[in-house]
């Protein structure tokens, strides 16, 4: 069972550098994943953080989840960036980081067609992630991460030309 925000929080707070806190973090991340409770970037950040003091404690598919969590929260947070620096290059040049690492690029730089491309690739490749990807409220969240990017950046363009090829 997955811990309570408050009890993660006083996790945080207490600056414990224990390989014993990574099992509370994994399960309050698989949390975050399937929406049972809301991103706490700390929390991400500080089992990346565990990951990278204790290598031999390090999971794969508990990376590539964090910085999935992470890309579901933009353009709110910027937290994929941060977690790019803490990850192994070696880590990041395995599949299915790399295609997460195109994913944040393409839905920065608006190529929107393109990202729903890589997203469909995400959901048939055989990873941690699959079931995530696939879900509807993957697709939703998304779509209001794009209607957020296209809002700041056409105020003035109508709808039908700007946003509904970008949703599709």
């Amino acid at each position: 069972m997955a811990p309570t925000e408050s009890e993660i929080n006083s996790l945080l707070s207490s600056d414990a550098c224990s390989v014993d806190v990574t099992p509370q973090l994994e399960d309050y991340l698989t949390a975050q994943l399937e929406g049972t409770t809301a991103y706490h970037a700390d929390a991400v950040r500080r089992l990346v953080k565990m990951y990278q003091l204790f290598p031999a404690s390090a999971k794969t598919d508990k990376i590539t989840q964090a910085l999935f969590v992470a890309l579901l929260q933009y353009p709110s947070h910027t937290d994929f960036l941060a977690l790019k620096y803490m990850i192994p290059q070696t880590t990041l040049n395995q599949e299915p980081c790399t295609l997460l690492k195109k994913a944040i690029e393409q839905i920065e730089a608006c190529q929107f067609a393109q990202f729903w491309e890589t997203v469909a690739s995400l959901k048939s490749s055989s990873s941690a992630l699959t079931a995530y990807v696939a879900a509807d409220s993957t697709t939703q969240t998304f779509q209001k991460a794009i209607l957020q990017i296209l809002a700041l950046t056409y105020q003035q363009a109508p709808a039908t030309t700007v946003v509904l090829p970008a949703l599709q």
